[in-house]
């Protein structure tokens, strides 16, 4: 038991030692609008966008994302959804009208666990990147 207090509180103090010198601030910005719904008892679609900035929060764009996809629902708490997402990098502070396309198709399934009191969501999903040499 000693040996096992020993080396936590020796693995504590080392990482704090090192956390000072690795750490950084960077002031991110995150804004999404997600939207999924139902055409019929077996299919659906997914569309989101996200619009994300780096350092000093809204002043420098960072990335656009349009994310569209269809869904087949296997039953009420199983769902399938494949589909595309164009992305927009901006990876140059120094110059924001330089903007990087890249092209992901994606997977998801989604679990939906309901109980009396409330209901969770489940998801995983899988994207592949193709990214323009620049």
């Amino acid at each position: 038991m000693k040996k096992t207090l020993l080396f936590f509180l020796l693995f504590v103090h080392v990482t704090f030692l090192f956390a000072g010198s690795i750490s950084r601030t960077d002031k991110q910005l995150w804004l999404g609008y997600v939207q999924q719904g139902r055409i019929s008892k077996h299919w659906g679609y997914w569309f989101d966008i996200n619009h994300r900035t780096k350092n000093e929060f809204a002043q420098n764009l960072f990335m656009d994302l349009f994310r569209v996809g269809g869904k087949y629902i296997i039953k009420d708490k199983f769902r399938i959804t494949a589909g595309y997402v164009f992305n927009l990098q901006f990876p140059s502070l120094t110059n924001q009208s330089f903007a990087r396309p890249e092209h992901r198709p994606w997977q998801m399934f989604q679990y939906t666990y309901t109980s009396k009191h409330f209901q969770a969501d489940h998801t995983l999903r899988s994207e592949q990147r193709f990214i323009y040499k620049t």
